[in-house]
């Protein structure tokens, strides 16, 4: 079996802490908890989300693996052409290949989230646009995500922010997870034999596992992905092996039976993306580190949708 998946990998940005070019904090409001619509590119499968960004809309990339909101240089210079850009510092270990560009924000918000004395970074997406059949200006990244728990839904392209008070604790299973210093969630996964780390990755189409716990299927199914990422590289075709269909264990009572995720050697990338995340709805409650589960076929229970207007300093 053959298939063509489009795996746009938005790879992880660290910046040092000293390159926030505001040294104010940011200050953030919720006004509402009104779920947000999602655009779904028809080619990558990804979901897009409405922005503002000094109140000027834009399109975002929902990107939990991306440790920061990046956006296309060519949009900045558009809008904003006197916005002072700067190099950013780049952390060791950083597998950002370009300098990003560092920009402060008056104001940032999707939804009933707003956030002033916000910043950003500003690269070259080119290959990014030219993978998605809808305009893209960017990518949302955790660091903002992570200012409020928020409900993910792949198979109903929305986003919902939320109070804890009005989790849907009936049907919440919790995932066995570890947080890297950039803010990344690694869900830590088991298909009967050793554990392994997964990033959870909502900017990428597809999903991948280690070779070494997962092996590949002794029938021969593969699949072609060409993969896109944030260094630029655009068009690379690789035949990927697909691993045996197997039950994956992501929590002490969560699993999902007859996966078959595409497998890597080692030091390739590891990720949970949007082909998987399609079978089940995400909590991420990055203010507590703790991400939720909620199982095909279970619903949220009614919530209200306002929430009091509530600004505070973070």
């Amino acid at each position: 079996m053959s298939a063509v998946i489009l795996t746009l990998g938005v790879l992880p940005l660290c910046a040092s802490e000293q390159t926030d070019p505001t040294q104010a904090k940011p200050v953030v409001a919720i006004t509402s908890l009104d779920p947000i619509r999602l655009t779904r590119d028809a080619h990558s499968k990804l979901l897009v989300a409405p922005c503002t960004i000094n109140g000027v809309p834009c399109n975002l990339i929902v990107d939990t693996a991306a440790s920061h909101t990046t956006f296309d240089i060519k949009f900045i210079k558009k809008h904003f052409p006197a916005l002072p850009l700067e190099n950013a510092q780049i952390a060791p270990g950083s597998n950002v290949n370009t300098i990003p560009q560092l920009f402060s924000m008056q104001s940032f918000s999707i939804g009933g989230l707003q956030i002033k004395n916000f910043f950003g970074f500003a690269m070259d997406l080119t290959p990014l646009q030219r993978d998605m059949q809808v305009r893209v200006d960017g990518i949302l990244g955790i660091n903002y995500l992570g200012f409020s728990p928020f409900l993910l839904s792949v198979k109903d392209a929305s986003l919902q922010f939320l109070e804890r008070s009005r989790f849907p604790i009936r049907n919440m299973k919790p995932l066995e997870v570890e947080r890297h210093p950039s803010g990344i969630f690694y869900v830590r996964c088991s298909r009967g034999g050793d554990s392994f780390l997964l990033a959870l990755d909502s900017g990428s189409s597809l999903s991948l596992a280690p070779l070494e716990q997962w092996p590949a299927d002794p029938n021969g199914n593969q699949l072609t992905a060409k993969a896109s990422d944030i260094n630029g590289h655009s068009g690379d075709r690789n035949i990927m092996k697909l691993g045996i269909p197997s039950t994956l264990r992501m929590g002490p009572d969560f699993q999902i039976d007859g996966l078959s995720f595409a497998v890597t050697g080692t030091g390739g990338r590891r990720q949970i993306g949007v082909d998987t995340l399609r079978h089940f709805d995400i909590i991420i409650d990055a203010p507590q580190g703790e991400v939720f589960a909620l199982p095909p076929h279970s619903r949220p229970e009614a919530r209200g949708n306002k929430a009091p207007a509530v600004k505070r300093e973070s």
